[in-house]
């Protein structure tokens, strides 16, 4: 990813986080620096990558903040899939290419991914469970 696109992302952290565009949690961190994470930072190896981690998080760290944060991955892809207008929540492999086919611009798909999981996490519990105010 060049420095420019970088940027592009950078940018997008400091106007969802206005307060000083802290990176608040691990998607975030992934999402703003894919190829921090991976071999060449695509769209698509970040989203496996995150999978892959949150799965792994799941089956073998039984700490409650591991699972939390889990389980808000897990919630999130429901989340999006309602989002891009799927009738059923897919599975990850299936609503990440149809939110991809929507941006085919990776910047673009990343920030806007970026976007709606700072959304998501103003809108639910650690859980994926909606808040009750």
């Amino acid at each position: 990813m060049s420095e420019d696109k970088h940027a592009l992302l950078v940018q997008a952290v400091h106007e969802l986080y206005p307060s000083g565009g802290y990176i608040e949690t691990f998607v975030e961190a992934v999402l703003v620096r894919p190829r921090m994470y991976t071999m060449n930072g695509t769209f698509e190896e970040a989203i496996v990558f995150l999978h892959g981690f949150y799965n792994g998080m799941s089956a073998h760290n039984k700490h409650p903040k591991a699972q939390a944060d889990a389980d808000r991955w897990f919630a999130f892809i429901p989340y999006l899939a309602q989002h891009i207008g799927l009738e059923k929540s897919w599975s990850y492999a299936y609503v990440f290419p149809h939110f991809r086919d929507t941006h085919p611009d990776e910047v673009s798909a990343l920030i806007e991914l970026m976007r709606l999981w700072h959304a998501f996490r103003k809108q639910y519990n650690d859980d994926g469970s909606l808040h009750n105010d």
